[in-house]
């Protein structure tokens, strides 16, 4: 096709897409299969205007334009604002969510180590019962996190995003690997305990599951309200954007003092 009849085709595309179809456009086209490093050494090399908040509100602020055309201009104006923060909406939740895998994959990866040497150290062990106690209760600790964390980045890829990967790759495949790795702890473990017949020392089981259902959807809600409440923000509407944050902010707090009352 000829390059320029191709770019008047694309063109028309994206002066027809919905906030949603423009952000899915650009995580297509600009993220998926490709690391935060590739991803950020192209971003530095880029003018703002063609960052992705910039490109994306653009875009579709001109498809509102476009498909308002002859109408009030206070209702376009409108229109036009709503559709934007809707994109910038998705774009930061997709941000929130690869900067929360990321930032926290050294921690993750700490403790996987720290359950392998845990696991080496029971043979060894003078207090094999407690210590047998204590290694279960780490693993079920840890496995639960990260495995929350994989489930909470899958739904708000199902629930906003109609399934396609919001994170780059090197935060996905980390990820995976990391669940992968504590699954393969528990399966181990419960094998031993149902050698050993000692159930309560198992791990995998309606409890476990729940508690990850639990954690994942707490972590699903507070990136969706770290991107919404930067939204707000970015977009002056300051008392909505600590109106949605600070529940979780408050929630945080709280738990850290009962868990410093407790110790």
């Amino acid at each position: 096709m000829n390059p320029v009849a191709n770019a008047k085709r694309v063109s028309r595309i994206e002066v027809a897409l919905t906030p949603k179809q423009a952000v899915m456009l650009w995580l297509s086209q600009e993220q998926q299969g490709r690391t935060s490093v590739e991803i950020c050494r192209d971003l530095l090399q880029l003018p703002r205007s063609a960052a992705p908040r910039s490109k994306v509100g653009a875009q579709v602020a001109m498809a509102i334009r476009t498909a308002m055309k002859g109408q009030d201009s206070e209702r376009i104006a409108q229109a036009v604002r709503q559709a934007r923060m809707e994109a910038d909406f998705l774009l930061l939740l997709i941000n929130r969510a690869n900067f929360l895998v990321l930032d926290d994959k050294q921690v993750r990866w700490l403790k996987i180590v720290l359950l392998y040497e845990r696991r080496r150290n029971l043979a060894l062990s003078e207090n094999g019962a407690e210590d047998l106690d204590e290694f279960v209760k780490y693993l079920r600790t840890t496995a639960i996190e990260i495995q929350a964390m994989q489930a909470a980045t899958k739904a708000i890829q199902e629930q906003d995003f109609d399934g396609q990967e919001i994170l780059v790759k090197d935060a996905a495949d980390d990820l995976a690997e990391q669940a992968g790795e504590t699954q393969r702890m528990i399966k181990i473990q419960d094998m031993i305990a149902a050698k050993m017949e000692l159930p309560e020392h198992s791990v995998n089981g309606p409890e476990f599951q729940r508690a990850v259902d639990m954690l994942a959807s707490e972590k699903r809600d507070f990136i969706v309200a770290l991107a919404k409440s930067q939204m707000l923000e970015d977009f002056g509407e300051l008392d909505a954007a600590d109106a949605v944050i600070n529940p979780h902010f408050l929630a945080a707090l709280s738990e850290t003092e009962m868990e410093s009352s407790t110790t």
